[in-house]
């Protein structure tokens, strides 16, 4: 009897120190909750055995529905995994990402035949010039803003997911737009 329970011990903790998440095949509340938790940490090898790009989930047309499901949440998030070459952008160093905008983000990349949107994830409003503040970063927008534009991708999705929906921009003929250099 001490066997099997050592046994039965030894099982448990090895399996509790596997990391369940895989960004090959992602989850999305598991994908949700290590964002919110700060706790998403998945980069490739570099040529020297360090750490490089960091690896971005690939997201489906059949994780449309549950991607939009979460982009109600407007938590603020410090990371959301994106290219290198993007990283650096003109948004203040004190704004933060809001994962509702950025999970919208990542249903725009699939829109678009990847699995994120280009550039970065950040919605803005208004002509090109309107889209920066007097000390030349990004204004973000409000979360009315952010819901605003989530309506607009949960009418494109329930009007079109039986069409030709990459065809069809949910922002079209709106205020809003991602931004783009």
């Amino acid at each position: 009897m001490k066997r099997l329970i050592f046994y039965l011990s030894a099982f448990v903790v090895l399996t509790s120190c596997f990391d369940e998440f895989d960004p090959k095949r992602p989850g999305v509340k598991e994908f949700v909750e290590k964002i919110k938790r700060g706790k998403y940490d998945y980069y490739e090898k570099d040529n020297w055995g360090g750490q490089g790009e960091v690896i971005l989930p690939r997201f489906y047309e059949a994780q449309i529905p549950e991607l939009l499901h979460y982009t109600n949440d407007m938590t603020p998030v410090d990371m959301f995994p994106m290219h290198i070459l993007v990283s650096s952008t003109p948004v203040a160093e004190e704004r933060r990402y809001i994962l509702g905008e950025c999970l919208l983000w990542v249903v725009e990349g699939i829109r678009n035949g990847g699995s994120y949107g280009d550039g970065i994830p950040f919605l803005v409003k208004g002509k090109k010039e309107a889209q920066k503040d007097e000390e030349g970063f990004l204004k973000p927008l409000s979360e009315k803003d952010i819901g605003a534009a989530r309506e607009l991708y949960i009418l494109w999705w329930q009007g079109n997911r039986n069409r030709d929906w990459r065809v069809i921009n949910p922002l079209e003929g709106s205020e809003y737009s991602w931004f783009s250099w």
